[in-house]
């Protein structure tokens, strides 16, 4: 019948409204630049300039923390406010905690931060976690509940929903946290084009107008919440073809350098601990007030006031009602008492200019400008201690380097890492800016038999320090060997968990096939790769023997277990197989088969 041949047009409409709205959702970017305290959310779509995302109380930042309280969960304000009325309900200062293991360290960092949180292992996911009221959580889930909320109020705002991102990291994130943020982000189903490191971001920002025709190296100087990261930068141009050979601005990172733990936070904690003996002196608590959590709280959240008024007053009076047992807290505080309990804090801030310095192979007097950013900076001390070294530790014949205020201190990450983002999505046409940032840490490897009677290993480094570039071409380790083996990809000089181990089958089955054919050791190949999120991994690894003249190539067998601590490593290198591990996941090597022969 004539009738049955006509079109579904509602279902049409449908699935070409669905579609448009997926569309939509792939051109809009956003990037979040996840701090310790505090999120930052940029927004680019395409026809729009970048733009600052408010959230559900109009504010152009959102606190880190998640409070639930009668089966709702609270974010931001709502959610910090409940660490001093309910602090067992509530988590903050997640970033901490993130891709880490050692329970005991996070206690320390717990206790540290007077944050009454009940440290767990999430056997789940492999990582730490935290009992929240009745329920265990593992930061990964944590943080995925904060990357939600980004995705929510990027919608409310820009009224469309967002699945690509880019994410900020600490110059210094070590791999199984990078790897974290990027778990965290699938589970809020958002997609990571890239991580990108804070400084970084910072550094994009500022060349975004900037196009030096000249090399010219800047300083940029993040004093945040937790940390003080130090970059050097180098901006220069180069002439594009697709744009006509237009000047194209880029940027290279040519040292780094960070003091963890020295960021304002630290202050606030200094300041809490003056307020907690006055108010032990004033009232002649017999207990130790640092004991409970809910008045440290109330003490916490005033230091941080009087950190803020501070640095543009002499003197703050404080009071902080109901404290505890009904006892009031009434001080008056000055700016030299916050000088003089910051000290150990101060004492740090220029430690990681020099090690940014040094790991460029510059000195001071190779710098044409100095950008501080972060919240920190607004600390009048910390201007201070920053402009006498530049003063004093340059020559005289060179001119003064003043503290460049040219971008927002607060949203230069966030900013930065969403235009990084439209750059490097298919769903933008925008102004090219070259990007080159650098590895802070040396990346090797250690090769160990996995044949208990034929001992052998063999270290190597594959990435430099300084030198090897995120995004740059792959790195190949070639050696002569006939028995499986592990492959554990570790931290050079450092004191770190190893960042991977492989185990490698294959090879012995392949040296035996071919041994009547060949007098020969095989050959392996690994090859890795630190991708534009700062992440390495073995991306291939091939095995070939020279037969007479003809070279027979084949693929070896990766067993992955990555992200393991100490103890699974070692429980790995006393398994019969890789599947005693218990997370080992298998892999097939990425390369074909090679029909090429040799004369």
């Amino acid at each position: 019948p004539v009738a049955a041949c006509r079109p579904h047009w509602p279902m049409l409409r449908f699935f070409a409204l669905f579609a448009k709205l997926a569309a939509i959702a792939r051109a809009n970017v956003i990037g979040v630049d996840l701090g310790t305290e505090s999120m930052k959310v940029a927004l680019v779509k395409p026809g729009t300039p970048l733009e600052i995302v408010t959230n559900h109380f109009s504010k152009r930042k959102t606190e880190i923390a998640i409070a639930f309280v009668r089966g709702e969960r609270l974010f931001g304000s709502d959610a910090y406010g409940q660490l001093s009325k309910k602090p067992e309900l509530a988590v903050a200062r997640l970033l901490q905690f993130l891709g880490d293991h050692d329970m005991e360290k996070a206690r320390h960092l717990a206790r540290k931060s007077y944050l009454p949180l009940k440290v767990a292992y999430n056997t789940t996911r492999e990582s730490l976690g935290f009992m929240v009221g009745d329920a265990e959580r593992s930061v990964e889930e944590l943080v995925a509940m904060v990357l939600n909320y980004a995705m929510d109020i990027t919608k409310a705002y820009g009224g469309n929903a967002v699945k690509d991102c880019v994410i900020t990291v600490p110059s210094f994130a070590r791999q199984d946290v990078r790897e974290a943020v990027v778990r965290a982000a699938d589970l809020a189903e958002l997609r990571v084009l890239s991580l990108i490191d804070e400084n970084t971001a910072a550094a994009v920002q500022f060349g975004l107008d900037r196009i030096y025709e000249e090399k010219r190296r800047v300083l940029f100087y993040n004093c945040g919440a937790e940390n003080v990261q130090v970059s050097v930068v180098e901006y220069s141009t180069f002439f594009d073809k697709s744009t006509k050979s237009k000047a194209v601005g880029q940027l290279e990172v040519l040292g780094k350098g960070w003091a963890v733990g020295a960021g304002s936070f630290a202050l606030d904690i200094a300041i809490t601990e003056l307020l907690a003996t006055e108010f032990e002196l004033t009232v002649q608590h017999t207990k130790n007030i640092r004991e409970f959590p809910r008045p440290m709280a109330k003490l916490r959240a005033a230091a941080k006031k009087v950190k803020e008024v501070l640095s543009a007053n002499a003197q703050i009076p404080v009071h902080v009602p109901s404290v505890h047992e009904d006892h009031d807290l009434s001080t008056t505080l000055t700016r030299k008492q916050l000088e003089k309990v910051g000290a150990p804090v101060f004492a740090e801030l220029t430690n990681p200019i020099e090690a940014a310095l040094d790991m460029a192979n510059l000195t001071l007097d190779d710098l044409d400008a100095v950008e501080i950013i972060g919240g920190g900076v607004r600390v009048p001390r910390v201007q201070e201690i920053l402009r006498d070294f530049f003063r004093f530790q340059r020559s005289k014949e060179k001119p003064m380097l003043d503290l460049g205020m040219h971008l927002n201190g607060d949203e230069a990450f966030a900013l930065g890492a969403a235009f990084h983002g439209a750059n490097v999505s298919t769903s933008f046409r925008v102004r090219k800016v070259g990007m080159v940032d650098t590895l802070p840490f040396n990346i090797g490897i250690e090769l160990k038999s996995t044949e208990s009677t034929m001992p052998w290993q063999k270290k190597a480094s594959i990435f430099k320090r300084g030198v090897s570039k995120y995004g740059g071409k792959a790195k190949t380790i070639a050696f002569q060997h006939d028995a499986d083996l592990t492959c554990e990809l570790i931290y050079e000089d450092q004191d770190m968990a190893p960042i991977a181990l492989y185990n490698i089958t294959g090879v012995a089955a392949f040296a035996r096939d071919m041994k009547t054919n060949s007098t020969y050791k095989p050959k392996i190949q690994l090859s890795f790769v630190l991708d534009s999120s700062g992440i390495t991994t073995l991306s291939k690894a091939e095995v070939s023997l020279q037969v007479n003249t003809t070279a027979r190539t084949t693929n070896a067998t990766i067993l992955a277990s990555m992200n393991l601590n100490a103890a699974r490593i070692e429980e790995l290198d006393n398994a019969s197989s890789s599947r005693a591990a218990g997370e080992a996941v298998k892999l097939n090597a990425e390369a074909t088969p090679s029909n090429t022969t040799t004369h």
